[in-house]
């Protein structure tokens, strides 16, 4: 199908600069053929250290591959916002004194059975999106061939910015994972309680039947970075 294939061995954060950005529609990162032992790296500690603001949003079917839990907890304790919509098993512990302070864990369990894995990260007012297969646990991380591609086109990530979005915004379905087992619902910030599902339905509707400006919803995604 006159596909370009580039062998890049990523073995550490830097390998990711080699990554073509020009002239293509995609890139493919197969996780199952990266290293076992390979760390996981998924912040720059120097800049929010230095005070330079750094979030990271992820959104994922369950959590609980150790090495990945670390890395986020030493970005939390460097200064980095976390915010994480986990629909299942979630091994991280929020709330640790110093550790996970500035991580959150939101779980949205509705009508329809979200496989959504997205992942988000902001250095400085720059943004990288990422979707795929895999979940960050050990066998998927580990013992499978799993894809994950960075996301070039704003289309595509502006519809991916707007599911997470909704999903932080969820005061109906979004129960917060505190660490106490209550996992209470979100409080309401807006006027009116938001479902993220309802709100995505409503808008996909909207996009396949257009209606008059005055009765559109709520379609508009935030600045991830911004928040």
């Amino acid at each position: 199908m006159g596909a370009k294939f580039i062998n890049v061995d990523i073995t550490k954060k830097e390998d990711f600069d080699k990554l073509p950005t020009e002239g293509v529609d995609g890139v493919i990162l197969l996780a199952g053929l990266l290293p076992a032992n390979t760390t996981a790296d998924l912040e720059n500690e120097e800049n929010a250290q230095k005070g330079i603001p750094g979030r990271i949003i992820a959104k994922m079917n369950s959590l609980c591959d150790q090495d990945i839990i670390a890395a986020l907890y030493s970005a939390s304790a460097a200064g980095v916002r976390i915010d994480l919509i986990v629909r299942g098993i979630c091994c991280l512990k929020v709330g640790i004194a110093g550790i996970s302070e500035n991580i959150s864990v939101r779980s949205i369990v509705g009508n329809y059975l979200e496989h959504a894995r997205i992942f988000c990260f902001c250095n400085n007012g720059e943004e990288k999106v990422f979707m795929g297969s895999a979940d960050w646990m050990p066998r998927n991380l580990d013992n499978r061939i799993e894809v994950v591609t960075p996301v070039y086109d704003p289309v595509v990530n502006e519809e991916l910015r707007r599911i997470v979005d909704f999903g932080l915004r969820d005061t109906r379905q979004g129960r917060v994972v505190d660490g106490t087992d209550s996992n209470v619902i979100q409080s309401a910030e807006e006027e009116a309680p938001f479902r993220s599902q309802e709100a995505l339905y409503n808008y996909y509707v909207q996009q396949e039947h257009p209606v008059k400006e005055e009765e559109k919803q709520d379609g508009e995604s935030k600045d991830l970075c911004g928040d």
